[in-house]
């Protein structure tokens, strides 16, 4: 392969690696020298510059029928994106409307999830964004 054909393909790789967001830096051990050890938070936004443009939107579609189902989305909107800090919200359609009645949202208890009661309380202390 002739170097003007390895240059052009290298550049071709950088521009797609640019595109998606990835950075290119040169190979280097970890600072804590630990095998699986995370990246430093500096190394992490350094390779997702979109990271605070990222919002997820939970969509719940179950009701009370299947309270498992049902309590997933709100689970993981209220213990895992806005523990983490990040910007989400939570639409719920179809049989998922019976939730916002007080009632139904009491006795929803799925397996192995918190209560739809509790997940409901998270969401409005870390003033998620719930539509209907």
């Amino acid at each position: 392969m002739r170097a003007q054909d390895v240059a052009f393909w290298r550049k071709c790789d950088r521009s797609w690696r640019l595109l998606r967001g990835l950075t290119i830096t040169p190979w280097r051990p970890l600072a804590t020298g630990a095998v699986g050890e995370p990246h430093t938070p500096l190394a992490r936004l350094r390779s997702r510059p979109y990271a605070d443009l990222v919002k997820i939107l939970y969509l719940a579609i179950t009701g009370a029928s299947d309270p498992t189902r049902a309590s997933i989305p709100l689970h993981i909107a209220a213990n895992g994106s806005a523990e983490a800090g990040q910007e989400c919200a939570v639409v719920l359609a179809g049989d998922a409307t019976e939730l916002v009645l007080r009632g139904t949202a009491e006795r929803v208890e799925g397996v192995g999830v918190p209560p739809v009661k509790e997940l409901f309380q998270k969401l409005l202390d870390h003033q998620v964004p719930v539509y209907v």
